[in-house]
């Protein structure tokens, strides 16, 4: 997959309401910098999955503009793809993660070279080293969870949009998953939505924060 660069995610007067109830967004204005993480933070219905439904392009707008373009001001043609990816779903049931993975390896034209360095770091989870050889059908929630995540690190190609990553994961796993963020983030910054009930559990990982509620 060819590199593109870094991404700017600008939002500008944005409304959305499901049918006539209270609207969820009314004049929502939002900007993520080049290389910036950007929490959205918020109790259940206060929008953060709409959000990023509306972002990804898989909900219309009432009204505004939604723009995610790289330095050269050219779009990112991969917002579904880094949005869907961390979706726990489009898995084959009677494959193991590993063949999963390299189907979609193949799929998408990811050079060996990079699925080799991620899996080699996402290896000190002990979640993502069972999920690898389960069936994808007998794996738990974690472990399902974990892949997802993976993925979306190989496809969204230097942009993350995550909703509530770490639901699911024991605590283990949410420690040396938030570690290997920083780790990554350090050697090779990316530009990050994440949508979280608690914004402590990203403590050390650096970012903006946005609260939705009250209309956003």
């Amino acid at each position: 997959m060819a590199k593109v660069g870094s991404y700017r995610i600008q939002i500008e007067d944005l409304d959305f309401a499901y049918s006539k109830k209270t609207p969820l967004f009314q004049n929502f204005r939002l900007q993520v910098d080049e290389n910036q993480i950007c929490y959205v933070l918020g109790q259940n219905g206060s929008g953060k999955t709409t959000l990023m439904n509306l972002i990804a392009g898989q909900l219309p707008t009432s009204k505004g503009r939604i723009q995610i373009a790289n330095s050269q001001g050219e779009k990112h043609l991969n917002v579904i793809r880094a949005y869907s990816a961390v979706k726990e779903h489009q898995f084959f049931s009677h494959l193991n993660g590993l063949e999963n993975l390299q189907c979609f390896q193949k799929l998408f034209s990811i050079a060996d070279e990079k699925m080799k360095l991620q899996r080699e770091a996402w290896n000190q989870l002990g979640t993502f080293r069972r999920a690898l050889l389960e069936p994808y059908r007998q794996c738990s929630t974690g472990m399902r969870k974990v892949l997802s995540l993976y993925r979306s690190f190989l496809l969204g190609d230097g942009l993350l949009l995550w909703d509530e990553p770490l639901s699911g994961l024991d605590s283990e796993t949410r420690i040396k998953l938030l570690e290997l963020l920083k780790t990554n983030f350090k050697i090779k910054p990316f530009t990050a939505l994440i949508s979280t009930h608690e914004i402590s559990d990203f403590a050390g990982l650096p970012g903006s924060i946005v609260q939705l509620g009250s209309n956003s």
